[in-house]
């Protein structure tokens, strides 16, 4: 491939926004925005997504309060709730802080699927977009 059709990427994080475990690693791209991986050997990718070319992103600023058998990490607007073993509807949980707005007020579970037309069941995109 010729070079100047290359898209130029920095996927590795900056060290002071990963949180990681035996199994699990958790980036603070933004205050807005995580990345959440689980792999039962521990081994994770810093390759480039389609989603997010670059992980360099600034320090974010967020807390830790941690267990043995949890964790929970806070932002200025985002609460996450993990209980440290493998992805579950029972074990991992975010919730958006601040908000008014019953429509983004919800705590999203893993897995969970909302119904047709609703929000909470990716995560990977936008709330609404402008064709609704």
């Amino acid at each position: 491939m010729k070079e100047y059709l290359k898209m130029k990427n920095s996927p590795v994080a900056c060290t002071e926004n990963v949180i990681q475990g035996d199994c699990y690693r958790i980036t603070v791209l933004t205050s807005h925005l995580l990345r959440l991986e689980y792999n039962a050997e521990g081994v994770f990718n810093d390759a480039a997504t389609q989603m997010v070319l670059n992980r360099d992103f600034p320090k974010v600023s967020y807390q830790i309060k941690e267990t043995e058998e949890e964790l929970q990490l806070i932002t200025e607007h985002i609460q996450l709730n993990y209980d440290k073993k493998e992805f579950t509807s029972h074990g991992l949980s975010c919730k958006c802080l601040g908000m008014k707005n019953a429509y983004f007020s919800k705590t999203w579970h893993f897995g969970e699927v909302d119904e047709p037309g609703g929000f909470m069941g990716n995560l990977g995109g936008t709330a609404r977009t402008l064709d609704m």
